[in-house]
């Protein structure tokens, strides 16, 4: 009965999903590692 329904696209949809979260995971850790460096061009414009 399941696989009536069963749309192969799922095959390729669901390891996308799976590289998008662990992407994602990597982006926010590295913004929260150099969050706390304040970048060089914003000094030059505080002077």
């Amino acid at each position: 009965m399941f696989f009536r329904y069963y749309d192969w696209t799922f095959i390729i949809i669901i390891p996308a999903v799976l590289f998008a979260f662990y992407a994602q995971s990597r982006v926010r850790s590295s913004f929260k590692k150099y969050q706390k460096y304040i970048a060089k061009r914003d000094i030059q414009r505080e002077k």
